[in-house]
């Protein structure tokens, strides 16, 4: 999986959630180039119209043979859920209806992967840690969550990268 394909994903997801329905008008999704650049996060939530949003940073990864011949690009995601505050709105309220709006988009991403099945790309819904944030940006709420996709990929040493081969 590519950071493009990462991106598309749930940037596709914004569009269609109900709570989020993203378009370039009227934004609820930012992606963040790294977690480290804490304007990044200020930007994106100053250009929210909606009071739903996603924010997605930019995947982490790790490479690993499992000990066998079969390699795996395990790429790690944030893919946070926040909700504006408003008068008469509790911290749980604002919770609950994130991490409901969280487990939608992580269903919905195994959804399609299993519909359109790509030996390149597989998604687990195991152990995905999750935690609250906020207050972000002193009134935005709600969960982040690393899911994980599984990219198994072909290890060979390509001769025409080395100058010896």
């Amino acid at each position: 999986m590519t950071e493009i394909e990462y991106r598309d994903q749930f940037e596709r997801l914004a569009t269609l959630h109900k709570e989020l329905l993203h378009t370039e008008n009227n934004k609820s999704f930012f992606y963040i180039d790294s977690v480290d650049e804490l304007s990044e996060f200020d930007k994106a939530l100053n250009l929210m119209k909606k009071d739903a949003c996603m924010l997605l940073v930019a995947s982490d990864g790790e490479f690993d043979d499992m000990g066998t011949e079969n390699h795996v690009d395990e790429i790690l995601g944030s893919v946070y859920i926040l909700l504006r505050k408003r008068t008469g709105t509790t911290n749980v309220q604002l919770y609950t209806s994130a991490k409901s709006i969280l487990l939608d988009v992580l269903a919905r991403t195994k959804s399609d992967l299993r519909a359109n099945p790509d030996p390149r790309k597989r998604f687990r819904i195991s152990k995905i840690p999750y935690q609250k944030v906020g207050p972000m940006n002193s009134n935005w709420y709600g969960y982040v969550a690393g899911p994980t996709f599984i990219c198994p990929f072909g290890y060979s040493v390509d001769s025409g990268s080395w100058t010896d081969k």
